[in-house]
């Protein structure tokens, strides 16, 4: 039955004439073994209400409640809403207070469809009087939606100094603000030419972690550029694409067109060409930027970087060195590359392993009195670290430090990773106290780095020794630390170890990870501690994987115990991940060893349902050899 009242539901809702919902509903009345339901009512109701019927939804409510079928919240919700809609304010605030009178209990929703119907109507003394009742004798709690419709038609009715009472009574009723309501005030504000309290507003705003959206930004932008106040308006702006807002046509076109209107079309055209770069318009950007300079205005050093960075950034390097190269030998504008210049490019042509151009512009530097910062060492640093050029990194890094220049904390992963994975953990370990001695705090990636580097080079005992120093160094080590250790020990014989080391990790609060027991599962299954294994796997402080089960049956069939093997797989099952046809065969065939033949041809019939006829097949054939 529920089903069909769905059906009817969605039909009446996706009708638009008047009369063709009218006479579907009476239509569907009349049919025998049917019979409407609120819920269909409902529907019908919300139908007459979209088409703008509301007087006519009001009185088919009332023929509902005659009719014996009892509303509910939506019923009241979208009568409401319908005579709001109407225009019919004074019905809706008398069937309101029919409503509370008669004892039935309204909801918020219920409450601020009528506030938000008065307050667009420009009636918001009535809307206030129905949120007073509302709050004291209503017995219900306004919510963000409610405040927020009250503060628009108060800012609407160019009454702010009641707004910002409400505002500040909204917080207090424990009711947190919202971008819409700082939307809203905001607008208000500068709609109202109050622009030093907007700029206040906006910085709370952003204090608060309230995200501005599109429409902050354009009713602030507007505000500040009809105020006059330009720089403001374009650091807001910078600010809108920096974050990653998608900055809509009006907020940009009302800076643009003002600053021309000013005389400031230089600057116009610099805040559209930094707007196309950060929104991958780099077509239009270039576009922008050849008609600034055939129009005589001079471009900045700053949109020179702009510009090259957002090529550089769509994998354009040759359009990011034709670019670079114009600005140093135009003639018709001096405007000589800054370091921020020079960075972006090195730091380019080092990810594209050009390291000897980018060698070159360092070297070049000097001629426009720069020299090269610590930005511009790290990318030197790490596109010689990623070519394997570790003698020519490292020699960088006495070049740096005779200069006064010292490594960042990229610098030293970089260099601390290329040192580890080539083996040279001694180096690594001496730039480590290098690092401690200029004040430098390794962080847990540096540490992971270097354990990763003692452990490939065999030198477990210290990686031990050095995961203590973590510790000591209150540094906590991470399941990717233990799982690095665990894992070396693995795979040199000393699962009891590595068992150990996890045991330890788990008393620390670290939590392991499946990678972990990948790891140490393994480990113990080829290392004849297979009993441990499936302890292990029974106790598992994380959901069991495929791979954890299958490691743990082989070891255990490697070993001769078929049926503690068996009753892995039937777990697997139960996990909803059954075993594959290989691991199958394995354990008939250790079922076959100790005589267990029933139990043998009983696991092969399990599995049969489960699996394609290539693996039933193989499955089979794994059978008739080991049980004939």
């Amino acid at each position: 039955m529920l089903g069909r009242y769905t059906v009817v539901g969605e039909v009446l809702r996706h009708l638009g004439k008047i009369s063709t919902i009218v006479r579907l509903f009476d239509w569907l009345g009349r049919q025998k073994g049917y019979q409407h339901s609120v819920f269909t009512y409902n529907c019908f109701l919300d139908a007459l209400a979209k088409a703008n019927a509301g007087q006519l939804a009001y009185e088919k409510f009332q023929q509902m409640q005659r009719r014996g079928y009892p509303p509910d919240d939506f019923t009241y919700s979208i009568v409401l809403r319908g005579l709001c809609k109407a225009g019919e304010l004074d019905k809706a605030k008398e069937l309101l207070g029919q409503l509370r009178e008669s004892g039935v209990k309204l909801n918020v929703i219920t409450y601020s469809v009528v506030i938000d119907g008065c307050c667009k109507a420009s009636r918001v003394d009535d809307a206030l009087e129905i949120f007073k009742t509302m709050s004291a004798g209503g017995g219900c709690v306004p919510d963000v939606v409610t405040f927020n419709s009250l503060l628009k038609g108060l800012c609407s009715g160019e009454r702010m100094s009641e707004a910002f009472v409400l505002f500040e009574y909204m917080a207090k009723a424990g009711c947190e603000p919202n971008v819409i309501s700082y939307s809203t005030l905001l607008d208000g504000l500068c709609k109202a030419g109050r622009l030093d309290e907007a700029c206040r507003l906006w910085e709370e705003m952003v204090e608060k972690s309230c995200v501005p959206d599109l429409v902050a930004y354009t009713s602030f932008v507007t505000g500040l550029c009809k105020a006059n106040r330009v720089a403001e308006a374009c650091d807001c702006c910078r600010k809108m694409v920096t974050k990653g807002s998608k900055a809509d046509a009006v907020a940009f076109s009302t800076v643009i067109g003002i600053l021309c209107k000013k005389g400031h079309a230089e600057e116009a055209q610099n805040q559209m060409i930094e707007h196309l770069c950060r929104s991958g318009m780099l077509d239009e950007a270039c576009k922008t930027f050849e008609e600034m300079i055939s129009r005589n205005h001079p471009p900045s050093a700053e949109l020179f970087n702009t510009l090259i960075h957002a090529v550089c950034k769509s994998k354009r390097l040759p359009d990011g060195v034709l670019l670079f190269q114009r600005m140093k030998s135009m003639k018709e504008f001096y405007c000589p590359p800054n370091l921020e210049t020079y960075n972006i490019m090195v730091d380019n042509l080092c990810k594209a392993k050009q390291l000897d151009e980018a060698q070159e512009l360092v070297n070049e530097m000097a001629n426009y009195g720069l020299s090269p910062d610590v930005v511009t060492y790290s990318a030197l640093v790490d596109g010689l670290c990623k070519l394997g050029k570790l003698d020519r990194a490292c020699d960088l890094l006495e070049e740096m430090s005779k200069e006064g220049v010292f490594p960042d904390s990229f610098t030293d992963a970089s260099i601390l990773n290329a040192l580890s994975k080539a083996g040279k953990v001694d180096y690594a370990l001496s730039h480590l106290e290098t690092m401690k001695a200029r004040g430098s705090t390794p962080d847990l990636v540096t540490y992971n780095t270097l354990l990763d580097g003692l452990c490939k080079a065999g030198r477990i005992d210290e990686a031990i020794t050095f995961l203590a120093k973590m510790v000591a160094a209150k540094c906590t080590p991470d399941v990717f630390s233990y799982t690095i250790i665990i894992t070396a020990l693995c795979r040199s014989g000393q699962a009891a170890g590595a068992h150990a080391i996890f045991q330890e990790m788990v008393k620390r609060g670290v939590l392991p990870d499946t990678v972990l027991y990948h790891s140490l599962l393994d480990g113990l299954a080829r290392n004849g501690l297979e009993d441990l294994a499936l302890e292990l796997l029974k106790t598992s402080l994380c959901k069991p994987d495929f791979v954890m089960h299958k490691m743990v049956v082989d070891g255990l069939c490697k070993a001769g115990k078929a049926e503690d093997a068996c009753e892995v797989v039937e777990r697997m099952a139960d996990a909803g991940f059954p075993a594959d046809a290989f691991t199958y065969i394995n354990v008939v065939r250790g079922l076959r060893k100790l005589g267990k033949v029933d139990k043998a041809r009983q696991l092969v019939d399990d599995a049969s349902e489960t699996h394609t006829s290539v693996e039933r097949l193989s499955m089979e054939k794994a059978e008739a050899g080991a049980l004939s």
